[in-house]
């Protein structure tokens, strides 16, 4: 299954056929940058959302998709929401800096479609 990563699509419609492009419920893109896509939801936090997901440049390894998405009553504030990127963007420099068996490392960070979103190693457990 893919996973829309749409946050107006409905959750219960989010999961599509292996394969497919767009999905099938909202039409939103399934692939970021061409490259990853979601499998299954992990975890949804205040600061964000994690998915299982494979990584389709590389031997469709497993890797994790965190998509920034705080609240809504603080992306509608801009000092809060620009706090928000920013802890993002720090996370995201600290796996690229940090080397250790025990840290996943950073594979990509960028933007599509407004959102931010970093990539990173799948580590079991």
């Amino acid at each position: 299954m893919t996973y829309c990563l749409n946050l107006d699509c409905p959750r219960d419609k989010r999961q599509n056929p292996p394969g497919t492009k767009y999905c099938l419920n909202c039409g939103s893109k399934l692939l970021l940058k061409d490259l990853y896509a979601a499998t299954e939801p992990l975890r949804d936090g205040g600061f964000g959302r994690t998915f299982r997901a494979v990584n389709h440049g590389k031997f469709e390894e497993l890797c994790v998709i965190k998509q920034l998405s705080p609240p809504l009553e603080f992306q509608r504030k801009p000092a809060h929401f620009k706090k928000y990127v920013r802890l993002f963007e720090q996370e995201a420099r600290r796996l690229y800096e940090l080397k250790h068996p025990q840290i996943p490392q950073l594979i990509s960070y960028f933007e599509e479609d407004g959102r931010l979103y970093l990539v990173q190693e799948f580590i079991d457990g």
